[in-house]
C-alpha cells in the first residue's frame, strides 16, 4: 500500500473546511445550478496547483481569487447573473473587494476573521469597511435622499 501524498491531505482538509461556504457563494452568484460545477472547477485547478497556493502568502485568499474566476467564467458563459438576497444594481457598482465584503458579510454571515483571510485585510478593517460599503450602496441606489 502507497502512502497518500501529503499536498493532497492538506488540500482535502482545506478544501473541506471551505466547501460548504464556497458552494453558497457560488450559488448568490451563478444560482444552485450552477455552484456545484464551479465549485468543482476551483477545486480541480487548486488541486492541480496545490504547492504554488501553498506558497502564496494567504492560501485562503488564493484559493478565493480561483472560486471568483470560475465563478466570472461561469456566469459569462452561462450569462447569469448573481441571484443572492443583497445583489442589485448599487451592490454591482461597488469595487471588487468591497462587493465581495458585503456578500460575505450579509448574505453569508461570515465572521470578520474568516472575511479578513479571504479579502486580505486586516481584521480591524472588516468591520469599517463593511459599514463604509453600506454607504456607498445606499448612496449609489439613492436610498435616504
Amino acid at each position: 500500500m502507497i502512502a497518500p501524498r501529503r499536498p493532497d491531505l492538506t488540500f482535502d482538509a482545506f478544501a473541506d473546511s471551505h466547501m460548504r461556504l464556497w458552494t453558497r457563494y457560488a450559488e448568490t452568484q451563478v444560482g444552485a445550478a450552477h455552484s456545484d460545477e464551479v465549485v468543482a472547477r476551483a477545486c480541480g485547478w487548486l488541486r492541480g496547483n496545490w504547492r504554488r497556493v501553498l506558497g502564496s502568502d494567504s492560501v485562503a485568499r488564493y484559493a478565493w481569487r480561483v472560486l471568483k474566476a470560475e465563478v466570472h467564467a461561469c456566469a459569462t458563459e452561462r450569462g447569469v447573473r448573481p441571484v443572492g438576497e443583497v445583489s442589485g444594481a448599487a451592490l454591482a457598482e461597488l469595487p471588487e473587494r468591497l462587493y465581495d465584503l458585503v456578500v460575505l458579510r450579509y448574505e453569508l454571515g461570515v465572521g470578520d476573521a474568516e472575511i479578513a483571510d479571504y479579502l486580505g485585510i486586516e481584521q480591524a478593517a472588516v468591520g469599517a469597511q463593511a459599514r463604509y460599503a453600506r454607504g456607498r450602496v445606499k448612496g449609489l441606489s439613492g436610498v435616504g435622499e
